[in-house]
């Protein structure tokens, strides 16, 4: 069993307008995505509007995206102990924070970048440092924290990685978020690469891109194939939340595209995941008239 969610930035949940759009919307499932660089006390404004948008029956906190940016400052996969240590605390303190979400999963960046060919296996083992020291966090809560497969130098550019990252460690507590957007230069590999990772899978990010780097278009605009991927994700017997992760790259002109077309265009989009087989069909028998 799967369902559906879209990605919200923190800083939109305070607003009014969020409000009244989720009152008008079908979606109500969200990815709470969180900023680094936010002030603790405004960190606690804007999950305290979440948790009361959560107590009158209008969101269901699906799961919270852990800041990742400015790496300098989130470097709890960093190869250098005292650096590491440092931010690994600093994390341990912002989770905490949370702990009143109630929120059942969490996703978490395996490193910044550049990370060097040199430095990979060091960042993969100072990435197990600091969930060693995470897990029992949410192991209290009942809860599960997903490493995501990342882009570029990142750590967790191909499944191998989040594998070396999260082996031996509580299933029921360390997962793996797929982003679909994210392999750089090897898009036909998606649907084979969720299946590798199946048993550990309890997350994705569906977007779509142009195959070369991430872009966080929304599905049919690249060139995934998402025929296959919705038949691989529906083989997955373990409940998964698929998220739409596109919000913070639409924006027309100066202007930031409102969360009630966010939500509304994460209905539509669920509905051409579902359908998408049947949809590619049609596109491919389409004739330009």
């Amino acid at each position: 069993m799967y369902h559906y969610a879209v990605s919200i930035y923190d800083k939109m949940v305070a607003e009014p307008d969020f409000r009244r759009s989720l009152a008008a919307s079908k979606m109500r499932r969200i990815e709470y995505s969180c900023a680094g660089d936010v002030p603790p006390e405004l960190v606690a404004a804007r999950r305290d509007a979440l948790i009361g948008l959560r107590d009158e029956g209008l969101v269901e906190i699906s799961s919270i995206h852990i800041p990742f940016m400015p790496f300098i400052d989130w470097a709890y996969a960093s190869p250098v102990e005292a650096v590491r240590r440092t931010a690994a605390k600093k994390l341990l303190t912002w989770l905490e924070g949370t702990r009143e979400c109630k929120c059942k999963l969490y996703t978490l960046h395996g490193s910044g970048e550049p990370v060097s060919d040199l430095d990979r296996k060091a960042t993969i083992k100072a990435l197990r440092r600091t969930l060693d020291e995470i897990v029992p966090f949410f192991a209290g809560i009942d809860a599960c924290v997903n490493v995501e497969i990342l882009p570029r130098s990142c750590i967790g550019r191909r499944p191998e990685e989040i594998e070396d990252a999260i082996d031996g460690f509580p299933a029921e507590n360390v997962g793996v978020c797929f982003d679909v957007n994210h392999l750089c230069g090897a898009p036909e590999r998606v649907p084979e690469y969720i299946s590798r990772l199946a048993p550990r899978l309890r997350s994705l990010h569906l977007s779509d891109y142009d195959g070369i780097d991430e872009c966080h278009w929304y599905p049919n605009l690249g060139i995934l194939d998402w025929p296959a991927i919705m038949a691989e994700v529906k083989k997955i017997p373990q409940e998964l939340l698929l998220i739409f992760e596109s919000a913070g790259f639409l924006q027309a002109g100066r202007r930031t595209i409102s969360s009630r077309f966010i939500l509304d265009n994460g209905v539509r989009n669920a509905y051409f995941c579902e359908n998408a087989a049947a949809i590619a069909e049609m596109q491919r028998k389409f004739v330009l008239p």
